[in-house]
């Protein structure tokens, strides 16, 4: 039987989400549209039809398996605090609140994370479901479901599962979401029961999209088809640790290298960890040179020279290809991402306690990743353990960052290193490892496809559990036959194939750590609940009620043989660089009260490898948000000064632009000759480096940062990473594509515009600054184009050219008359349904999308609205929610979301937070049974 329903609301919106992550081509609703035609739709999309999903949040339901009643109270924002008297009623409760709400985003996501994508939206995502079951995410979340996970754990899992499915009883599609009506014009989808396993597999998704440096791994390689090992040492440099501070600097590691030098030498100890190539640990000299390393090791071993050399490219291009079309679970496609989280400690707060904020970086989403929710016991007691409220996944239990009534957390992205690309040489049905041929474990998977035949495929895998990814994509095999290493190899045979070794692949115990986290009560609880967090491994950062604060690196965390640091794709064939185990919990860094009263992780390098022995990565991010933020810390607290909750939630919106700062003294330098560039120039002049949004000069500065990219790098990457459309004449010699008329070759860029190079992220920051040191480099070089001046070995005449074009170019966009200019009309936040509202007819997209909305902040700003120089100016990552936690009143903390909790399309709570996250304003957040209360505008009962 359907729930009962016995009261129930007038106009309360919910929330069923729609999915957020499936790329443009998901969209497989143009089929869906065209068939009905716009004149059907008119006929169909009623009032009723858009409301009928909207939830009950008022009165009462009865919903069986309850053994008590739970009250669901919103707020004027429509976040569901819950209240249970047992932990199963409160995870049931959260299941049946969460569908409620978002249903459409969760289903779409075990769609995704089970390879089963073209069941919804038929023949478009097969590629897609192949990939995805060649990783199996969930056939790994089963394991872990079966054989990993606690009794507690699963038997939250199976309440959560079993709140979802009391939600779904009963319904039609159009009465769980406005998307399912459009699904139901193309096909008789409808939707399945949820399982535990589902909710597990979700894990896996954002595993892959906090991955670590694939994408570098597969990028360095690549850029070797166009330049050579210095210069990709300088695309790459080191990581200036006298410059922009680890995030652990005093205290533990000490102890835990006494550690490591009593192991069993596992570990790399003598070798660098800091991203140089030589074994040297220091930092990068002073000029910004480097000795040619490309910011980790490389031995030769792995990337061919040459014609042979360029199957290696194609056949990488083709796995980024792959890669690319993947849906995004969190991210943009595990590049990009990044977050701020910090802690400050009592004796520098004005109440005495910490203050902890976190904002992670995230793709801009609608409905937004994140669903804010209370979870209260009435009362806590061995039978009812949780009271815990802040930010959770649809679709999983439990809370993902926020605060119980003793604890609070934040996460940022490690970005440590835990994939590893190998070629297999294979050999008739099998792989050739250490001079022999073993045999690929198998199997077969039958995709099924909405208004289409089925289609089988076979997953092979090495002994080891790698699948092999080339076995997904016709190019990667032919390529493969004729891809080349430098050192002593197989003859290629039957060719090379591409296999992927990543810890996400073996069962673990995340889910439990996410449980264990929520009830945690001190700083011995917490870090064994990260214990158990072994992907994605994520920057802990922690307080509590007692004044104490601190953070844990968790995950489990390859080591490799020395000689393999995972920097570029390795040898399959030898066992030498196989990975040789994990890192001990134990022997992972963190910090514990540190002296200096204060924590900051902003996915800057966890430790200088000078004092650990591990390597944890070759790639992190280069810290230019991390170090302003601890500057702004050490300028409010300089001379005995306090930091409040509204201090934290300034420093989330600080947008000073770091590169700006470096740049514009030599720009203003400048001799220009044109008065039109000249008084774009005189923009600079007294400019205080704010990108905000009404800001003229933050237009101009970005522009001419876009275009000294493009002149002094752009031109000169490979097609492969250059952005679509994006064609340059090169040479011959160095070409793939065949040589014109002219005897020239014209060669495109093939990536889209928010993923290509430059990006203009703070490596390229890094990049430059070294630069500006070498005004000669071979890299201010570029060509006159028309009446514009070229640049030979000058950085000077090539900044005069940038500014030249940046005038110019916003002269285009933004009109000639300077005052009308701001950086808000360029960066502007389009918030798109990434299924139906990306490229479906123009009615559904109208009715799912929202936007645009004009943004202060930019590229590795603390405030974080990324934007790809490659590709223009608008946002392709956000801080997808901020909060501060107030440790001395919880009840004082403050939070937001990017969208709204709703996932329905005309509730008024689908994106009633945007204007104001937009702002940076922040929400109250209450957490106290008085303060909910006082907050609540609907109450619904679920009744047993």
């Amino acid at each position: 039987m359907p729930p009962n329903t016995t009261a129930t609301t007038g106009d309360k919106p919910g929330k069923s989400g729609r999915k957020k992550g499936r790329k443009a081509r998901l969209i497989v609703l143009v089929l869906v549209l065209a068939i009905i035609g716009g004149i059907a739709y008119g006929a169909y999309w009623t009032i009723s039809t858009v409301r009928a999903s909207f939830p009950q949040t008022q009165g009462s339901i009865t919903l069986d398996g309850l053994s008590g009643p739970v009250d669901v109270k919103r707020d004027g924002y429509g976040i569901p605090q819950i209240y249970a008297s047992s932990d199963e009623d409160l995870f049931m409760a959260q299941g049946f609140v969460q569908a409620q709400d978002r249903f459409y985003e969760m289903d779409v996501r075990r769609h995704m994370t089970s390879g089963r994508l073209s069941e919804m939206f038929g023949k478009s995502q097969v590629d897609n479901d192949e990939f995805l079951r060649t990783l199996g995410w969930d056939r790994v979340a089963k394991q872990e479901y079966d054989k990993e996970l606690s009794a507690d754990t699963k038997k939250y899992l199976q309440a959560y599962a079993k709140g979802v499915n009391a939600y779904l009883k009963g319904k039609s599609g159009e009465e769980i979401s406005l998307e399912y009506a459009a699904l139901g014009f193309s096909n008789d989808y409808k939707p399945a029961e949820w399982t535990p396993v589902d909710s597990v597999s979700w894990l896996k998704a954002m595993a892959w999209d906090l991955r670590g440096n694939m994408q570098d791994e597969i990028d360095r390689a690549l850029l070797t088809s166009r330049l050579g090992p210095q210069q990709i040492a300088e695309l790459y440099p080191q990581y200036p640790y006298s410059r922009n501070q680890a995030i652990v600097q005093e205290g533990q590691y000490d102890e835990l290298t006494k550690t490591f030098e009593q192991g069993d030498g596992s570990s790399d100890s003598d070798s660098s960890s800091d991203g140089s190539p030589d074994g040297s640990s220091g930092d990068s000299s002073s000029d910004g040179s480097t000795d040619g390393s490309t910011g980790g090791s490389t031995d030769g071993s792995t990337v061919g020279t040459g014609t042979e050399n360029s199957a290696l490219q194609s056949q990488l291009s083709g796995l980024y290809d792959v890669l690319d079309d993947l849906p995004a679970a969190v991210g943009v496609n595990g590049n990009g991402i990044g977050s701020n989280s910090w802690v400050v400690g009592g004796k520098y707060t004005i109440t005495n306690k910490p203050l902890l904020a976190n904002d992670p970086h995230l793709s801009a989403s609608l409905p937004s990743v994140w669903y804010q929710m209370g979870l209260h016991c009435r009362t806590v007691s061995s039978k009812c353990q949780y009271d815990v409220s802040g930010y959770t996944f649809a679709g999983m239990p439990g809370v993902i960052i926020g605060h119980n009534q003793k604890i609070s957390w934040g996460m940022t992205n490690s970005g440590v290193d835990v994939t590893d690309l190998y070629l297999e040489k294979l050999s008739g049905d099998g792989y050739q490892y250490d001079n022999k041929v073993k045999p690929f474990t198998t199997r077969e998977e039958t995709i099924q496809v909405a208004g289409g035949a089925p289609k089988k495929i076979v997953v092979r895998q090495t002994e080891d559990g790698m699948p092999l990814l080339s076995d997904r994509d016709d190019e990667l095999v032919k390529v493969g036959k004729k891809a080349t290493v430098e050192e002593p190899a197989p003859d290629r045979g039957d060719g090379y194939a591409v296999a992927l070794k990543w810890t996400a692949l073996e069962p673990g115990r995340t889910m439990d750590a996410v449980f264990a986290m929520n009830k945690a009560a001190d700083w011995k609880d917490f870090r064994g609940a990260a214990e158990l967090f072994d992907v994605p491994s994520q920057n802990l950062i922690y307080a509590d009620t007692d004044n104490h604060i601190g953070y844990q690196l968790p995950g489990k965390i390859p080591t490799r043989a020395k000689g393999h640091d995972g920097s570029v794709p390795a040898p399959g064939w030898d066992s030498k660089y196989r990975w040789t185990g994990y890192v001990d919990f134990d022997e992972l860094p963190y910090e514990y009260d540190p002296e200096r009263g204060y924590i900051v992780t902003a996915n800057q390098a966890v430790i200088d490898p000078k004092k650990y022995p591990y390597t944890l990565t070759t790639d992190w991010g280069y810290g230019t948000r991390s170090q302003r933020i601890t500057d702004l810390i050490k300028l409010k607290i300089k001379g005995g000064g306090k930091i409040s909750t509204d201090d934290m939630r300034q420093m989330q919106l600080d947008s000073d632009s770091q590169i700006a700062r470096l740049l514009v003294p030599t720009l203003l330098d400048i001799n220009l000759s044109d008065p039109d560039v000249r008084e774009a120039q005189e923009l600079l002049q007294g400019w205080d480096y704010t990108q905000d949004a009404d800001s003229a000069a933050a237009a101009y500065f970005n522009a001419v940062w876009r275009n000294i990219l493009k002149l002094a790098f752009g031109h000169k990457l490979p097609k492969e990473v250059r952005v679509k459309g994006q064609c340059v004449y090169v040479d011959p010699v160095n070409a793939t594509a065949p040589v014109d008329e002219t005897g020239k070759v014209r060669e495109c860029g093939q990536r889209d515009a928010d993923q290509a190079q430059p990006d203009g992220g703070d490596r390229w920051f890094e990049v430059v600054r070294n630069l500006m040191q070498k005004p000669k480099s071979e890299w201010w070089t570029t060509p006159e184009s028309g009446t514009r001046p070229g640049a030979d070995h000058d950085r000077d005449k090539l900044f005069a050219r940038a500014m030249i074009d940046a005038r110019w170019e916003l002269t285009a966009k933004l009109g000639k008359d300077i005052d009308t200019w701001s950086w808000g009309r360029l960066h502007r936040l389009f918030l798109k349904n990434q299924t139906l509202g990306t490229s479906g007819p123009g009615f559904l997209q109208y009715m799912l999308n929202r936007g645009p909305w004009k943004l202060s902040g930019g590229e590795a700003a603390v405030n974080a609205t990324g934007w790809n120089a490659a590709g223009g100016y608008g946002v392709v990552w956000v801080p997808s929610m901020r909060m501060v936690v107030n440790l001395d009143d919880l009840d004082k903390s403050k939070w937001i979301n990017l969208t709204g909790a709703s996932g329905h399309a005309y509730s008024s709570h689908y994106t009633d937070q945007t204007s104001k996250w937009a702002k940076g304003e922040l929400l109250d957040w209450a957490f106290s049974a008085k303060a909910v209360d006082a907050a609540t505008s609907d109450t619904l009962v679920l009744k047993p």
